[in-house]
């Protein structure tokens, strides 16, 4: 048997001619790629050995949205070539935008093969790779610097982060320390970032809320300082309920309404009424002087992003250049004519940029598909970013796509990167109804393992099974193009600050509500608070520590207690001494005086009284708790330097009823005569000022808070006109 020659070189390019014209669907869906390799590493390549040896620049056409490619092709030239290396450098969408993960840029080194630097340059925040081949600078380390640079802002073109990083290259440091991976990241540079994003005035609702929150503690505080300061007055002006004090019945001088005397006190008062609108409007000013300086702020630091976006020659374009309102709806149609001229040879088009998103087998399953289905159909697969002419909406660039191309088709557009979400179905002319695509497609989308090629499936089947004719029931709609943003506008946002969601109502509402709350909570802890207590085992325990240690006194009570002190002293003695009362029992020989004790307290304490009123009913509440118990210390005096301290260690020295002066507790018979003086309790008696308590002309005083052996209940109740 004769053996069979192997094809010559003619031969098998006839061959391959003819099977591309017997069966045209599966070699043209790759026909536009990058070749057998199909990564873009491969095509960058290609594309770099189109330009000069040493100074290799390509600028991808999927930028072309945001940027001028010419302008930005000389504009990398200019930076790259003073370093007087061989340079390669690509400009193009970040790799995660067509789904590559590994590194090009150092494919591409392996591909191109010659010395030099290789630059793989994106849009974004520091986004370079780098790396270097017979050269002898530190090219991966300065890529590595920029992450830790807080020299560029949030949005730097690309002509600005090539700058920054050719600036790295050559600086000394960067080789000999290497970058620094333990520095913090930069963040996005915007000026009060640390205030929290619902009060930072920089924003026009934030701006509210911070008006809001300053005008009801403002508000409140005012309130509160105004209330305090008229309750200390009314009771500084009234009348004493001890030695020659009032008496109920005859002769007792009425008192006047609360709020007569409190507008008398107002009225009396201007500096008071002036420190509570001085406490109000605090916090109004700060937050209005806030919102101007983070205003101000933010307008500096938009102004120089807004030029910093501009870029340098012109490269970089502005926001309202990057779209039209009538088809093909954007300005820069490069790219779109690329990808219209591959769709022209195939139904299927593999953008170079993304063929590593598709396995091979996939790729030419779907371009089978494509060409294959009775509904006219057009897939395209490409890099999406928003740096490119569509802003990254694979919406826009089907529309796009219908008009330059002017064929009527079901348009599939896929962004590689971005899984089954990035597909887009739209009918132009053909085929189901854009919402009965989508419908059957959105299902797909939410499965887990939606992948790019299951989604455009779905999206081929759709067209396949649906009414051929339904898009003339709901026919395309245009797309949705981004608006520019708008420049902010009447900052400082004072009027947002003020107005009928700010400072206003906190003011007039909030403010007023917040103080009551704290009023309520602050009168329910004074009242119930030792109640409470009593009921804490661990507060209980060591207040009972506490108390044994001391007796029935506090060694450490401060001279100047003040009135809201000795109140809440007052209230937990009494309640020391109903829980005293209750555990003793009736059968108590005890039990009449210390009900007597306590029933001229609570006498006394609905009456008006002062502070040496208050230190005597705790003197007497002590003792009729003390005796009820049987504690050594209840039947000796008190400390006569501070009652509070308790019981003294003895009678003291002397004959008569001053003995009780001399008789002093543990801890301050321990001091010298100067230092027990500076200890000396000291009180406001009747409206007057602190005076020592010893000085006072009471009967608390002349009987030596009972020492002389005076029944100081009996004595209040007399003095009060009660038997």
């Amino acid at each position: 048997m004769a053996r069979m020659r192997p094809f010559t070189g003619m031969a098998a390019v006839l061959l391959a001619a003819l099977t591309a014209v017997l069966v045209p669907g599966a070699p043209a869906a790759l026909a536009d790629g990058p070749g057998a390799d199909r990564t873009p590493a491969a095509f960058f390549a290609e594309r770099l050995a189109e330009e000069r040896p040493g100074s290799a620049v390509y600028v991808s056409d999927a930028l072309a949205g945001a940027y001028d490619t010419e302008a930005l092709d000389a504009e990398l030239h200019g930076v790259f070539d003073p370093l007087d290396v061989p340079y390669y450098v690509v400009a193009a969408p970040p790799a995660h935008t067509y789904g590559e993960s590994g590194a090009p840029v150092s494919a591409l080194m392996d591909r191109v093969g010659e010395d030099g630097v290789y630059v793989l340059v994106s849009p974004g925040t520091a986004m370079v790779e780098a790396t270097a081949k017979g050269v002898d600078l530190p090219a991966e380390e300065a890529a590595r610097q920029l992450l830790y640079s807080t020299d560029l802002g949030s949005d730097p073109s690309i002509g600005d982060t090539a700058r920054a990083f050719a600036e790295a290259l050559t600086d000394p440091a960067v080789a000999e320390r290497g970058a620094d991976t333990g520095a913090s990241p930069p963040d996005d540079g915007e000026p009060w970032d640390f205030l929290p994003s619902d009060l930072n005035p920089g924003r026009e609702t934030p701006a509210a809320n911070l008006g809001l929150l300053c005008g009801m503690l403002g508000s409140a505080a005012g309130i509160l300082l105004l209330a305090a300061a008229v309750r200390r007055s009314l009771r500084d002006r009234a009348p004493s309920a001890g030695k020659g004090g009032a008496k109920k019945g005859k002769g007792r001088k009425e008192r006047r309404p609360l709020p007569l005397r409190a507008a008398a006190v107002v009225a009396g008062a201007p500096l008071m009424v002036l420190a509570a609108l001085a406490a109000a409007a605090l916090p109004v000013a700060g937050g209005a002087a806030l919102t101007v300086a983070v205003g101000a702020d933010m307008d500096a630091y938009e102004a120089e992003q807004a030029e910093q976006a501009a870029g340098s020659g012109g490269a970089r374009r502005a926001e309202d250049e990057r779209f039209r309102p009538e088809p093909p709806y954007v300005r820069e149609t490069a790219r779109v004519e690329r990808i219209a001229a591959g769709l022209e040879k195939s139904p299927f088009y593999l953008d170079p940029l993304a063929s590593s998103a598709l396995a091979p087998e996939e790729a030419e399953e779907l371009a089978e598909r494509a060409a294959g289905s009775e509904v006219p159909v057009r897939v395209a697969v490409v890099a999406m970013d928003t740096a490119d002419e569509s802003g990254g909406d694979p919406e826009i660039l089907a529309h796009a796509l219908h008009s330059v191309l002017g064929e009527d088709a079901v348009y599939i557009v896929a962004a590689a990167g971005r899984s089954g979400y990035g597909v887009v179905t739209v009918p132009f002319g053909a085929g189901p109804s854009e919402y009965d695509v989508r419908e059957r497609v959105g299902r797909e989308q939410e499965k887990e393992d939606a992948g790019t090629v299951q989604v455009i499936g779905a999206a081929l089947t759709a067209v396949e099974q649906g009414d051929p004719d339904g898009w003339e029931t709901y026919p395309a709609s245009e797309p949705y193009l981004p608006e520019p943003p708008e420049p902010a506008e009447g900052r400082p946002y004072l009027g947002d600050y003020f107005g009928g969601e700010g400072a206003l109502p906190g003011t007039l509402f909030l403010g007023p509500l917040l103080a009551a709350a704290l009023a309520a909570a602050w009168w329910a802890l004074k009242r119930l608070g030792p109640f409470l207590v009593l009921r804490l085992p661990m507060l209980r325990a060591g207040r009972s520590a506490a108390r044994a240690a001391a007796e029935l006194g506090d060694p450490e009570a401060p001279r100047r207690p003040g009135r809201s002190a000795l109140d809440r002293l007052f209230d937990q003695e009494c309640a020391e001494l109903k829980k005293a009362v209750g555990e003793a029992g009736e059968g108590h020989r005890r039990y009449p005086e210390a009900m007597s004790a306590l029933d001229a307290a609570l006498l006394l304490a609905e009456e008006e009284h002062d502070e040496l009123d208050l230190v005597g009913l705790v003197v007497l509440l002590r003792t009729a708790r003390g005796r009820l118990r049987g504690l050594p210390g209840a039947d000796r005096p008190v400390c006569g330097i501070n009652p509070l301290h308790g019981p003294a260690r003895d009678r003291g020295r002397g004959k008569g009823g001053d003995r009780w002066r001399s008789a002093f507790c543990p801890a301050c018979a321990a001091l010298t005569p100067a230092e027990r003086a500076e200890r000396v309790l000291r009180v406001r008696v009747g409206g007057g000022a602190a005076v020592p308590h010893t000085g006072a002309d009471r009967f608390w005083t002349a009987t030596g808070y009972g020492a002389d052996g005076t029944d100081l209940a009996d004595e209040v109740r007399a003095r009060l006109g009660v038997r």
